[in-house]
């Protein structure tokens, strides 16, 4: 005989999320043939289809943690992977897509949710917290994220460096400032070598924002939050243009380094620095992710700007590195834009724009020419458009 069961989470981005399903009034079960397709991690599209499927119709009641666990992994992967082959086949994310990515995160979060309330075992309530936090990340919910964060909480005492490091990025979100220092700092002594240099393991996707927030804006010193955790709203804008005009190169004591510079960049004779459009179209968008912004590179497509969430200011910055040819040192791009609200156009922001370019030389290798820094600063206006739903 069939029971009718109530599923509710609480959600502060979406409502109430409620779903009245028909479940059997049938046994747990750990379902082993099931649980076993899953890890298999098939590649193979109709497979991942029918696994899918099975998964949806699950009976969230009557399921093995296990297994609970292993879907809700599986959805994550089976929608990253979705995602992927649609950006690769460049097409638009459609409405269907989105809605059907949505459904299946919840759903993963009703099964962990609860697994956290069914066991007692607290390796799994730690590994149930921490996927229930990914999850409502990845849906764009801050007081989902903000519970969720707070469950995993309970069990900081197990924490690896793993769990150090999805921490510290979900501090990011919810703009925990005193906390994600906290983290950044006990994550930089972790991967400091003796000479105290960073051997480059924080995630870098955030570093800018620690760097931002623990130095320039001291964040982490208030008690009081940037905003309201559970207000939190991740929204994204178009960016119809970008303008830039040369302001200055520095190359440090290299001179002659700055000349060439100069001259590639405005020619010769060129001596007036005019406004210029950064390209014709296809500008990336920019986030709002719950307490910080993100920007992808108009230069370097592998670059990702953030920075800390300011109402009228947008102070991003990004780094990527990468070998020379000969693999003999390290190069260092990095990117910062630091832009305030016109106060006459409010999609109107004004500011600079930075590009660097340096080199981390061994001890006995001397620095030349060749290897000098090169510091390219910009004058820069950034026009957005409208709000846009992004998912």
């Amino acid at each position: 005989k069939p029971s009718y069961r109530c599923i509710r989470i609480k959600s502060y981005g979406y409502g109430i999320i409620i779903r009245y399903r028909a479940f059997s009034a049938t046994p747990r079960t750990d379902g082993n043939s099931l649980l076993d397709d899953v890890k298999s991690k098939p590649t193979d599209d109709q497979k991942m289809e029918s696994i899918m499927h099975q998964i949806r119709n699950l009976d969230p009641f009557a399921i093995d943690n296990k297994l609970a666990l292993a879907s809700c992994q599986y959805v994550l992967r089976y929608h990253e992977q979705k995602l992927r082959k649609a950006a690769e086949a460049k097409m638009a994310h459609t409405d269907a897509l989105k809605k059907e990515q949505r459904g299946d995160l919840q759903f993963g979060y009703i099964l962990l949710q609860n697994m956290l309330e069914d066991t007692a075992h607290t390796q799994q309530k730690l590994m149930s917290s921490t996927l229930k936090t990914e999850v409502a990340r990845k849906l764009r919910d801050g007081g989902l994220l903000s519970e969720s964060f707070e469950e995993m909480l309970e069990h900081e005492a197990e924490f690896t460096e793993q769990h150090m490091m999805i921490a510290f990025g979900t501090c990011c979100f919810l703009g925990d400032w005193p906390r994600m220092v906290r983290y950044g700092e006990l994550l930089e002594k972790r991967h400091t070598d003796r000479d105290g240099n960073d051997t480059g393991k924080m995630p870098s996707e955030f570093a800018a924002v620690y760097d931002l927030v623990k130095g320039k804006y001291a964040l982490h010193q208030s008690n009081a939050r940037m905003e309201r955790q559970k207000s939190l709203q991740w929204q994204t804008w178009r960016v119809l243009n970008i303008r830039i005009r040369l302001s200055e190169i520095d190359c440090e004591e290299w001179k002659e380094k700055q000349k060439e510079a100069m001259a590639e960049i405005v020619g010769e004779s060129n001596t007036d620095h005019e406004w210029e459009d950064v390209k014709d179209s296809g500008y990336p968008d920019l986030n709002k992710q719950g307490a910080i912004w993100q920007i992808g590179s108009f230069c370097q497509n592998s670059i990702t700007l953030c920075g800390p969430h300011f109402q009228d200011k947008i102070h991003v910055i990004g780094k990527e590195e990468y070998l020379d040819e000969r693999k003999r040192y390290v190069w260092t791009m990095t990117e910062e834009l630091n832009l305030v609200q016109n106060e006459n156009a409010d999609k109107l922001f004004t500011g600079t724009y930075r590009l660097s370019q340096t080199a981390a030389l061994p001890d006995n290798v001397e620095r030349t020419m060749e290897t000098a820094p090169v510091h390219m600063h910009w004058d820069c206006e950034l026009y957005l458009g409208e709000e846009i739903e992004a998912y």
